[in-house]
């Protein structure tokens, strides 16, 4: 158990012993109310496929099961995005850098 002031990670680092401590941290809102259930899931599979699968190498980008649920938090994300407006805003700003994401992302035109 931490002590009183300190941080919750603080017993999870040992001299002796390597571990990987999991600490409930709450993670922010989706940018859409109604999709925050949606983001919640996604984060908590995510965050877990990441620590206990993808650092340890047995994890690639491409196998990756909390895909359906980005999907499913995407796809409301979206139609949020479209509701207020906000995609056409985006579509005109990666339009607008275009030759940027080509020349330092090295993305194709």
């Amino acid at each position: 158990m931490a002590k009183k002031g300190s941080s919750p990670l603080s017993n999870c680092f040992d001299s002796h012993f390597s571990c990987l401590c999991i600490v409930k941290i709450k993670m922010s809102q989706s940018l859409a109310k109604q999709c925050n259930e949606m983001k919640e899931r996604y984060d908590t599979c995510f965050l877990k496929w990441y620590s206990e699968k993808y650092l340890r190498g047995s994890g690639t980008e491409d196998n990756n099961e909390c895909s359906a649920l980005f999907k499913e938090y995407s796809k409301c994300l979206q139609g949020a995005l479209k509701e207020r407006g906000i995609d056409k805003l985006l579509e005109d700003a990666r339009e607008d850098n275009k030759e940027n994401d080509t020349l330092y992302l090295g993305r194709k035109k």
